[in-house]
């Protein structure tokens, strides 16, 4: 047995050699995200500044090299059985001058309790993707390596959302099945899916195409291959995995992007399922994945032992509130006489505009949920104070697990920077050097808040190289112009190459406007 584990993943490790998965940064898995949302839940996280970090599948070290960077007293260790993403990890995290991240190829299968003990142990884009030794493997190393107060993460697929999405998978794998070459494989697949798209009558098949081929289309080829052409993937319903890792000494905390809380359903029907739950929320959880459809979850674990002092209630303590903080940027829509995000286009109510408008005057920087209700409290009677603040309390926590803002257990301060001069961070700046001197964009560059920012800009790591402290714009408008000329990047309009130098001039410097502008939305400038 040992040994068919080791030649599959043998053709696993080939596969993702073959077509290399771009590796980004993501939000749910990123610590200060796991440790706010298992606050919020009654449990003590590990403190982040020295926080030991095991990241099980980390790819080209997209996202183990942001937490480097940010917490430099922390120690993290990304494993990946690809020899050639390895190789790049390692490469990037000695060009960008991280003394406090280490990259090795290991199998996980091979990982024992010796390896070490990590405050957070993180698994995204893995659990579904391996064969159910490996799983099993991956279960065993979160409950020996994960410290008593510890706490992991795994992602996973989903069913019941999945059952439809595998219809597509088998019909792709069957009709490309003869392809070797994969992106060829991966081209034809789609380009089948379309065919049946246009003319599949009214059925099953036809029903879901409707529902997830746009999306498939627009992937990229990479995601496409290793989302629906790997041979393994295996999603399974909640209630599934949790058996598993209980089996294996864990329990589940909550899901990092706070689903499964405010229900899909009205209120007269989300208490008849709460009722039928009595309690059981694992059994609730299940329920919301079915009429939610959920295809993917973000699973926050920790060690069994702790099971007592988690706190399941929709009816969040507020001292657990008062742990986290908040970021977010809204516009408030007249027509609808609600605020909407200015990131996601998602609504949030206006019975509360004080939150909102501190939460606005705060951006790009964090706000304590602590410190405004501190401040909030000041400004009521004695007589309003007890209505008025848990009217406030409800609506915080209604807006946080709407999931419509960033949550983080570390603040984000506002520091002072230059638009004549602009500098980001000079790690970050590096990682943009590196990838420009590298010619690829096998890391995705990010945000101070663990978000992928302008993935497909082809010119993006060149401005950010130079975004160094040391350049006006005008200076970077003549490095850009100096790429296209030596035709490293080129500006395209509906597919077509600029070739007038005007066009140019105007692309590279609204180009360059955007990114600084970007760059000082999000906080990234100092």
């Amino acid at each position: 047995m040992k040994e068919n584990v080791k030649e599959i993943n043998l053709d696993i490790h080939n596969h993702y050699n073959d077509l290399p998965y771009k590796s980004s940064v993501h939000l749910y898995t990123a610590p200060q995200r796991i440790a706010a949302v298992a606050a919020l839940y009654g449990l003590e996280n590990p403190p982040l500044e020295n926080a030991r970090i095991l990241e099980l599948g980390c790819s080209f070290g997209a996202n183990s090299i942001p937490t480097a960077i940010y917490y430099p007293q922390s120690k993290i260790v990304g494993v990946d059985l690809s020899v050639k993403q390895i190789e790049f990890a390692q490469k990037a995290a000695e060009f960008i001058q991280l003394d406090n991240i280490t990259f090795l190829q290991k199998d996980i299968c091979e990982i024992t309790a010796e390896f070490g003990v990590f405050d957070y142990i993180i698994c995204h884009g893995v659990y579904s993707w391996v064969p159910q030794e490996v799983q099993k493997a991956i279960r065993r190393v979160c409950r020996e390596c994960l410290a008593p107060n510890g706490l992991a993460l795994i992602s996973y697929n989903t069913y019941p959302g999945w059952k439809g999405k595998e219809i597509l998978r088998d019909i792709m794998r069957y009709s490309a099945g003869n392809i070797l070459e994969e992106v060829t494989k991966v081209e034809y697949g789609v380009s089948f899916l379309e065919f049946l798209k246009k003319n599949t009558n009214t059925n099953l098949v036809k029903t879901v195409l409707d529902s997830h081929f746009d999306r498939i289309n627009s992937a990229s080829k990479s995601y496409i291959s290793h989302e629906y052409f790997e041979k393994f993937n295996s999603p399974q319903y909640f209630h599934e995995f949790i058996k598993e890792i209980q089996e294996d000494g864990l329990t589940f905390v909550a899901e990092s992007n706070l689903n499964g809380v405010i229900s899909p359903l009205g209120d007269e029907a989300d208490k008849i399922i709460s009722n039928e739950c009595a309690g059981d929320w694992v059994k609730y959880q299940q329920y919301f994945d079915y009429v939610a459809n959920t295809t993917f979850r973000s699973s926050i674990l920790c060690h069994k032992e702790l099971e007592e002092q988690i706190m399941r209630s929709k009816n969040i303590k507020y001292t657990s509130l008062e742990k986290v903080h908040v970021s977010g940027k809204f516009l408030y829509d007249q027509e609808k006489a609600c605020y909407r995000s200015v990131e996601t286009g998602n609504f949030v109510g206006s019975q509360q505009p004080k939150f909102i408008e501190a939460i606005n005057s705060a951006f790009p920087a964090t706000l304590s949920v602590k410190e405004f209700m501190d401040n909030y409290k000041q400004t009521l009677s004695e007589d309003e104070r007890s209505d008025k603040l848990a009217a406030m309390y409800f609506y915080v926590a209604q807006v946080i697990f709407s999931n419509i803002l960033d949550v983080t257990i570390k603040p984000i301060k506002s520091v002072e920077y230059s638009l004549q001069y602009p500098k980001i961070n000079e790690k970050i700046r590096l990682l943009a050097e590196f990838l420009v001197i590298e010619g690829t964009r096998n890391i995705s560059m990010f945000t101070s808040l663990y978000k992928t920012y302008n993935k497909e800009e082809p010119m993006l790591p060149y401005i950010l190289s130079k975004l160094d402290g040391k350049h006006t714009k005008k200076e970077i408008v003549e490095f850009v112009l100096g790429v296209v000329e030596r035709k490293e990047v080129l500006f395209h309009v509906n597919n077509n190459v600029l070739t007038d130098m005007n066009d140019i001039i105007k692309s590279s410097e609204n180009l360059v406007d955007t990114i600084i502008s970007d760059m000082q939305f999000y906080g990234m400038l100092e």
